[in-house]
């Protein structure tokens, strides 16, 4: 325990200190930023596959990729979207038997 407030700096002085919260709020910054970006991508990003595309996948994720088309206003009865969640990029790129789609997705 005593290491670990030594390491978040408890023995520095106060000019050190004073740079040290620099240091964290800046970094705070950052990753609030970088998280936003992550979602923004999630959001954003999609491969517009078609069923054949979906060769492998479980019916369930077919299912979702189909209704994520139709929220995303795709016109072609055929087109599936695959989306970076988690929910869906995880099981296509474990179940999706066309590889240069998973490296795509990946």
């Amino acid at each position: 325990v005593h290491t670990a407030f030594l390491r978040k700096g408890a023995k520095f002085d106060s000019a050190t200190k004073a740079e040290y919260a620099d240091i964290q709020a800046e970094l705070a910054s950052l990753q609030t930023t970088f998280m936003q970006n992550v979602l923004k991508d999630e959001e954003e990003w999609k491969l517009v596959v078609t069923a054949e595309g979906m060769e492998g996948c479980p019916p369930d994720l077919i299912a979702a990729a189909r209704q994520a088309a139709l929220d995303r206003k795709e016109v072609d009865p055929n087109a599936h979207v695959v989306t970076l969640g988690r929910s869906m990029v995880e099981p296509f790129l474990s179940y999706c038997r066309r590889r240069d789609l998973r490296e795509t997705v990946f």
